[in-house]
């Protein structure tokens, strides 16, 4: 029982399978050491309509979604009778919606509050989770900024999972 609802069949599978949950993704880091601190330099990127908002931050489990619709929305908001259920974080505060009732089940959905540019609250993104997937790919930033100059100054370490910088 997941709002409701039972989990759409698709995404049921998509949960038992991987590895879903806040920083589960992998993250591509430099580590800069005047700063003592990493850095993310590349990011999920979506290609498919609404691509200049998708950067995708985390994927939630199935607890942490319910969390998330708890302390996103109040039981108003109208996004609750709707039949969705926040299943992933992107850039600015923009949601990734699941469709649990029959007529939306298992489709991908963004929720921007601002409103996209079309006017709507809520757009349409795929099917299904795995065709949301499949158009997602790591994408180098094209600024990567903290100092260095292109990716050629950056080396790993043997056993790191993350990047320095080459002086």
């Amino acid at each position: 029982n997941y709002f409701g609802y039972d989990l759409p069949p698709i995404y049921k599978i998509f949960q038992s399978q991987f590895n879903v949950g806040r920083d589960s993704l992998k993250k591509v880091e430099v580590y800069i050491e005047n700063a003592e601190r990493k850095f993310n330099i590349a990011e999920l990127s979506y290609s498919g309509d609404y691509s200049s908002f998708i950067g995708l931050y985390n994927l939630l489990s199935l607890e942490e979604s319910i969390l998330s619709m708890k302390n996103s929305y109040s039981p108003e908001d109208e996004i609750n009778r709707m039949g969705y259920a926040m299943i992933g974080e992107c850039i600015s505060n923009i949601s990734l919606l699941l469709g649990l009732k029959n007529e939306n089940r298992d489709q991908i959905y963004l929720e921007d509050t601002n409103i996209f540019p079309s006017g709507d609250r809520i757009v349409f993104v795929s099917n299904n989770i795995f065709e949301f997937v499949q158009c997602l790919s790591l994408v180098e930033k094209e600024n990567v900024g903290y100092g260095i100059k292109d990716y050629s100054f950056l080396y790993k370490n043997w056993g790191e999972d993350f990047w320095r910088v080459r002086e």
